[in-house]
């Protein structure tokens, strides 16, 4: 940054961003999670390095979002 480069330093493992394998690896390390948040949640969409929790419910239903916020806690008690 500004002209100023961090020392140099061994990484001992990982995936480099961009490379053609992360999207792959990331879904093999992460599926575990997956596979807890699909029972409990059925709007789940795992992309390459991120994972995003798309949640709708009625906001004139006072039950659907009640019954949304402890489908993330069992997901959350589970994993």
């Amino acid at each position: 940054m500004n002209g100023t480069l961090s020392e140099k330093f061994n990484l001992g493992c990982g995936v480099p961003r961009g490379s053609c394998l992360g999207p792959l690896l990331f879904i093999i390390y992460a599926n575990p999670l997956f596979d807890i948040l699909k029972s409990h949640l059925p709007s789940v969409h795992p992309y390459a390095h991120d994972t995003q929790l798309y949640i709708s419910f009625n906001p004139a239903d006072n039950s659907g979002e009640v019954d949304t916020v402890t489908a993330t806690e069992n997901c959350i008690h589970e994993g």
